[in-house]
């Protein structure tokens, strides 16, 4: 006996409009309808994956002051825009070098046989392996060793080779650095604890803001999609999330929602013509995997509650009840008794 269908209503599921019929509350229903007559589309089993897009800034991030402890006249420091390669010089005071040294805890006291251990060892040591100078094992204690590296370093540069850093000879920056400006210039008098120049690092990193709300939704290590100038996606990864949050203000000098700083690392081919340019980055909000696929569109909102798709089986259809998951971009995921392969009938525009 043919059943009939009663329409009810129209409902909305995710923004998109679906018809409501009555159903009973039985499995499948066989139906006569001519599926020639409607469009129809194909199960998939895919990936379905949300993004947000959010405005970003491709450039070498905010500049910062690197630290002096030296005093005297400044009679040379690089140019605005020129890269420094750890165990470089960086700056000249009083026609003495300033070497760059890779490491986070800025010079604090000379560095030499005799000190007590410390960080600030540790990461000399580090910095003086990869330079090619120190052949142990990095510590926190000085060594003959240690003393050998520095000694190495120094004939490097062109100093008198004592083996010890004094005060001010150093600075420990992240890695090699972009100069970003001058602070003081040559000819000008350079003071402890009064930085000469503020650098960047030396490669192009992309940042940009999320709410405070959406800050657990990201970690270091996170891969995110940047599309950059021109329209190239890239991979990017999360190196750096601010650790406060910030409050920016509005055109009105009204404070804003708080807001966390993100950075991004770029593939090492990525290269940049100006200081900074817009990109768009996409962040995911949710991602399912090797799911059944259907457009939206094929779905029907049942009076009863829940949803189906009508599978078309040679001159016949028949009702299957699914459960809707992930929505993107007028596909949704759904779970039931369907095939990657089996047709769905969707309405004709």
């Amino acid at each position: 006996m043919r059943r009939t269908w009663v329409l009810l209503a129209i409902v909305a599921v995710a923004g998109i409009v679906v018809g409501a019929i009555v159903v009973p509350r039985s499995t499948t229903v066989v139906g006569d309808a001519d599926p020639a007559r409607r469009g129809r589309a194909t199960v998939e089993r895919t990936d379905l994956i949300r993004t947000t897009e959010i405005d970003g800034t491709l450039g070498f991030g905010p500049a910062d002051p690197l630290s002096n402890q030296r005093r005297g006249i400044v009679t040379w420091l690089p140019e605005p825009g020129e890269v420094v390669e750890v165990g470089h010089v960086i700056a000249r005071i009083d026609e003495q070098p300033v070497v760059l040294l890779d490491g986070e805890i800025p010079a604090w006291r000379p560095l030499a046989s005799g000190i007590s251990d410390g960080v600030d060892i540790l990461q000399l040591e580090r910095t003086l392996a990869d330079l090619g100078h120190f052949d142990g094992e990095p510590d926190d204690g000085w060594s003959a060793a240690t003393t050998s590296a520095v000694r190495a370093l120094q004939v490097a540069i062109e100093v008198d080779d004592t083996g010890r850093l004094d005060l001010g000879e150093a600075v420990f920056a992240n890695g090699a650095r972009r100069v970003a400006d001058r602070l003081v210039v040559p000819g000008g008098i350079a003071q402890p604890g009064v930085p000469v120049i503020a650098t960047t690092g030396a490669t192009p990193v992309v940042t940009f803001d999320v709410d405070a709300t959406d800050r657990a939704e990201l970690a270091i290590g996170d891969t995110l999609s940047v599309e950059l100038p021109g329209g190239r996606d890239v991979a990017a990864t999360v190196e750096r999330i601010a650790g406060v949050a910030s409050v920016p203000r509005r055109p009105d000098g009204t404070a804003g929602d708080p807001v966390f700083s993100i950075r991004l690392a770029l593939p090492a081919d990525v290269e940049i013509d100006i200081e900074e340019t817009p990109v768009t980055v996409s962040v995911v909000d949710d991602a399912v995997r090797d799911v059944l696929v259907v457009p939206v569109p094929a779905l029907l909102a049942l009076a009863e509650g829940g949803h189906a798709v009508e599978v078309i089986e040679a001159d016949t259809t028949r009702l299957v009840r699914v459960e809707l998951g992930v929505f993107v971009d007028g596909r949704v995921e759904v779970r039931g008794e369907l095939t990657a392969g089996d047709e769905v009938v969707v309405p004709l525009r």
